[in-house]
């Protein structure tokens, strides 16, 4: 009975909230003019620094009835503890303002930052395709220990999910930027890394260290020498566990997300097929790399290549399949999907990519999947991975009656690249609060967070970094927000192949694990209407 009064009540007040919301969207007015200039800290501090234009603000009495209540701020500004409806973005360090091509890493560059996304209308937040929302990040946070030396490069990220102060989970990536280059892993690390970020202060710990393989790469005419890295990284909250996937041996990896402990064996998706240890990254046949765990069913979902008849394996279709957890957080291998649960073909150009990450709603009836662009590269005998663009995308599949189907498609609809709109980098999350009353009219799961090479394309202007769409129709690129990762848009400005994975701080339904499967098939389809904030 307590249990329920707690959940009433906090309902009640979220509901409180979103009605003052509405109340100030209908009564704020009143501009300031003029611009907010921050200072530049030289390798640390808050932001990749740009002007921002008129601040939107209120009255006295909206803002200190706002501040008490915690309802909204007054710009965009990211921080810790992270606040619900802040995101998390993975990128490569090599970032500079108004540099041509971020190819050189920078062991001082950020490689993690949070940009504070939350309410883009009530913030004067322009849609697309001709202006960029500046203020996100202009308020950007990565404190100096987020670097390239301290944590090396990243892609997958993950939250503490039902945490009031969520730690970040993140993963190394051998696969960002554009040209081939030097590449190296956290000072005195290997590449193969998994990093806890405390919630509150930032600080950084090595949560655990995979098995992982340095190799050397010829460009024109200098030999770079690069690391293969890991794949993507999903929380289990029910166990406190976290699930990261190894392009290195194509092994998924169980590990206490407190302590750093590996639980059980790693799971092998194809055991038919030994990894070839003489390449630095594993045979297509055996490489998960995006993975997800789901609550609802207690399983861990995960993306692999179809075998064949493709030459070009990148090309083949993607597939999803599901593996169940053992009560201690461990993979429980024997109860591998005999099939695929998802299956679609890319819609490439021509071009192969590869499931990168997958996010779910926060009842788990629906579930984000975003493709990277990918292809291999020979030298000599040495085969590697290399990130491509602008042939990668995004969908959104529906869970009932016990099965998957495609709901919702952005193809065509993620940044712009003259004609072409498939441009994904990889990375997606359900928004929390980040589109509003423009979408689907509800904070929960309220927009679509992608990734994207490019979002802006205009004559003496160019953009890179992510893209805010409605998680209903019409989800088009015009009707999206759109954020730059430096702030620098001018054409010499190209931060191509530089945006990671993102994730949002937003609400879960607090629920026990479903095992059962027609119980779990009740529970989702009873969730599909919940509406409450």
């Amino acid at each position: 009975m307590a249990r329920n009064a707690t959940r009433l009540l906090a309902r009640f007040i979220a509901y409180l909230q979103q009605v003052l919301l509405l109340l100030r969207s209908a009564l704020t007015k009143a501009t300031i003019p003029g611009s907010l200039y921050q200072s530049m800290v030289a390798n640390s501090g808050k932001s990749w620094f740009v002007p921002v234009g008129s601040l939107r603000n209120r009255s006295v009495g909206l803002l200190a009835l706002g501040l008490l209540l915690n309802v909204t701020q007054v710009q965009a500004q990211g921080t810790l503890p992270l606040q619900k409806g802040m995101a998390v973005l993975s990128c490569f360090s090599g970032i500079a303002p108004n540099s041509s091509d971020g190819n050189t890493q920078n062991p001082n560059g950020p490689v993690l930052a949070i940009f504070d996304i939350r309410d883009p209308q009530g913030n004067g937040a322009p849609f697309s395709p001709v202006n960029i929302w500046a203020a996100p990040t202009t308020g950007a946070y990565h404190p100096a220990n987020w670097s390239a030396a301290n944590m090396g490069e990243l892609f997958g990220v993950a939250l503490e999910e039902g945490a009031t102060s969520p730690a970040i989970f993140a993963s190394t990536t051998g696969i960002t930027a554009t040209a081939i280059m030097n590449l190296a892993p956290k000072t005195g690390g290997t590449g193969g890394e998994v990093f806890r970020v405390n919630g509150t202060t930032g600080a950084v710990t090595t949560l655990a260290t995979l098995p992982n393989t340095t190799y050397n790469f010829s460009g024109a005419s200098t030999v770079f020498t690069r690391y293969v890295g890991l794949g993507d990284i999903t929380y289990n909250r029910t166990h406190n566990v976290v699930y990261v996937s190894n392009l290195d041996n194509g092994l998924v990896y169980a590990i206490n997300a407190t302590t750093g402990a590996l639980l059980g064996t790693p799971f092998n998706h194809n055991t038919a097929l030994a990894d070839n240890t003489s390449l630095p990254f594993t045979q297509f046949e055996r490489m998960v790399f995006g993975v997800v765990y789901r609550v609802e069913d207690n399983k861990l979902y995960y993306a692999v290549k179809a075998p064949g008849p493709n030459s070009n394996s990148f090309l083949n279709d993607n597939q999803i399949y599901t593996v169940n957890i053992n009560p201690d957080g461990s993979i429980n291998a024997a109860t591998k999907s005999a099939t695929p649960v998802i299956t679609f073909s890319p819609t490439n150009g021509g071009y192969g990519n590869m499931v990168s990450d997958m996010a779910l709603s926060s009842n788990g009836s629906q579930m984000l999947i975003s493709e990277m662009n990918l292809e291999y590269q020979t030298d000599g005998a040495v085969t590697a991975l290399r990130k491509q663009a602008h042939n990668a995308n995004v969908y959104k599949y529906s869970y009932a009656g016990g099965a998957w189907a495609q709901s919702l498609s952005y193809v065509g609809q993620i940044g712009v690249f003259g004609s072409v709109r498939g441009n994904s980098a990889g990375g997606v999350d359900f928004g929390f609060n980040n589109y509003g009353a423009n979408g689907a009219g509800t904070n929960r799961d309220d927009a679509a967070v992608i990734t994207a090479d490019q979002v802006l394309s205009l004559p003496g202007q160019q953009g890179f970094g992510f893209q805010i769409s409605n998680i209903v129709s019409p989800n088009t690129y015009a009707t999206s927000y759109v954020v730059d990762l430096d702030g620098a848009t001018g054409i010499g400005d190209n931060d191509k192949f530089t945006s990671g994975d993102i994730e949002v701080f937003g609400d879960i339904f607090d629920c026990p694990t479903i095992t059962n499967p027609s119980v779990a098939q009740a529970f989702a389809k009873a969730t599909q209407v919940v509406t409450l904030q």
